[in-house]
């Protein structure tokens, strides 16, 4: 029973019965949530408790010594060791989805970094053709324009020549 059930039991407020049970000592055995678990024997010790409370007696000279609750430390020992193995386990677990998680990410994060660079080298490796097929365009037609290029005599060269002669 929790602590809840045994004031209701009592006729008395949850935090009198755990003033009292620190009072009077009680071992008690605590669940998984720490809270306390109350036997019927407990019970008893409180119930004897209230009376003499309410018979007059001043805390302090109530001298009954109660029963104390009594833990098998192997077992207990055993169920915490469980319990937390169980939540390293758990642990160990979400660690290794979040490193997945994360390394997942930087994979899509690299290829889209690499996508985005083949793309910028298809755009250069076009724009390189065209100024490749531009370059040589203007080659064929500087050419052209060479061979149009009508020869001019040197008649100057000449008359000058055949004037000294």
């Amino acid at each position: 029973m929790n602590t809840n059930v045994v004031a209701k039991i009592l006729g008395v407020s949850t935090s009198t019965v755990k003033r009292w049970v620190k009072q009077l000592g009680l071992q008690l055995e605590k669940n998984e949530f720490g809270h306390f678990m109350y036997t019927k024997n407990d019970i008893k010790v409180l119930k004897g408790f209230k009376e003499k409370v309410q018979a007059g007696s001043v805390l302090q000279d109530v001298s009954d010594e109660p029963r104390k609750g009594v833990i098998n430390a192997s077992t207990s020992s055993n169920y915490l060791l469980e319990k937390l193995m169980l939540k390293v386990e758990l642990l160990e677990t979400s660690l290794r989805g979040k490193a997945d998680d994360v390394v997942t990410y930087q994979l899509l994060q690299q290829r889209r970094e690499i996508e985005e660079l083949e793309s910028q080298i298809k755009l250069l490796t076009e724009k390189l053709k065209k100024l490749e097929a531009k370059q040589a365009t203007q080659a064929v037609s500087e050419e052209k324009l060479v061979v149009n290029i009508p020869k001019q005599k040197n008649t100057k060269k000449k008359n000058i020549i055949s004037m000294f002669f």
